[in-house]
């Protein structure tokens, strides 16, 4: 996938293929493991690529979502749970680094 849009988005696509190439030849049973840290890493930083208009958006989202169990969750919890509700709606946009479709592509 070559798409600069959001700019920037290249980059990280190409930082995140580096990681993960790195990963596989250094031990090939820790790749997996790499993967979902690199998808972690593209998606939060693609987040922050995002206007800020999007950003805010996907954000109101998350928190309707999330609701009223946010008071019920620990402190420390709430901003890791908003987060990957972050990086999920991204990911929805852009499944280039999904690890579970990747996980299930190495299958076929």
């Amino acid at each position: 996938d070559c798409r600069d849009d959001p700019p920037g988005r290249r980059r990280l696509l190409d930082e995140a293929a580096a990681r993960l190439r790195g990963a596989a030849a250094d031990d090939a049973s820790a790749a997996f493991v790499t993967l979902l840290a690199a998808s972690r890493c593209y998606y939060d930083a693609l987040l922050g690529l995002l206007p800020r208009t999007v950003q805010d958006a996907l954000h109101a989202e998350v928190m309707t979502e999330i609701g009223p169990a946010m008071g019920r969750m620990a402190p420390d919890a709430r901003g890791e749970a908003i987060q990957e509700q972050l990086r999920r709606r991204v990911r929805d946009r852009d499944p280039v680094l999904d690890p579970l479709r990747l996980e299930e592509g190495s299958r076929t």
